[in-house]
């Protein structure tokens, strides 16, 4: 394995290792009920390539999706068809429509469906009635997914994989003299 490859997976390995779970510990102390949240979140940032231009447009695809969840649910329980037909119609209609207003808002329109099918999965059970700070939290677990879980880790993966190369160097630099 080639030196630089491992500086980058033993630096991320530390970064992940070390940044998610402070969050953990935190989230409860916040009031959300919902910090793995911030994991996916982050996964999403990483795998659109984590570059820090995507943060505005992802953390707001992020909300939009959160909203998106709450029309979902309104549309689930208000529309006067059978339960799989309200089901369908909403999920086709929110679906399509997501894509265009996403991408009409210039939000991360994948940050927003995924915000969307995060936002169904943790509030689906009790409804738009029992959803109460929920979609708060969901926001705010997405918001520290993007910035902290995303872009710190990846920011602590850059500072170390450069504290790697000095220490290595230095070093190198002290062997042959």
């Amino acid at each position: 394995m080639r030196r630089e490859t491992l500086f980058h997976i033993s630096s991320l390995a530390l970064a992940v290792a070390l940044l998610p779970p402070i969050w953990g510990l935190v989230s409860p102390a916040l009031g959300i009920t919902v910090a793995p949240v911030a994991l996916i979140c982050a996964g999403v940032y990483a795998s659109a390539g984590n570059s820090a231009r995507n943060i505005v447009p992802m953390t707001l695809g992020f909300w939009v999706g959160d909203l998106w969840s709450l029309a979902a649910l309104w549309g689930f329980e208000n529309l006067p068809l059978p339960p799989n037909a309200a089901l369908f119609v909403t999920l086709f209609v929110l679906g399509g429509a997501a894509v265009i207003v996403g991408t009409a808002l210039r939000v991360h329109v994948p940050a927003m469906l995924t915000g969307w099918a995060m936002g169904l999965t943790v509030m689906g059970g009790g409804g738009l009635s029992g959803a109460g700070a929920l979609p708060l939290e969901l926001a705010a677990a997405m918001a520290v997914g993007v910035l902290y879980a995303g872009w710190g880790v990846d920011a602590l993966t850059r500072a170390l994989v450069g504290l790697w190369r000095r220490v290595i160097l230095a070093g190198k630099e002290t062997n042959s003299k």
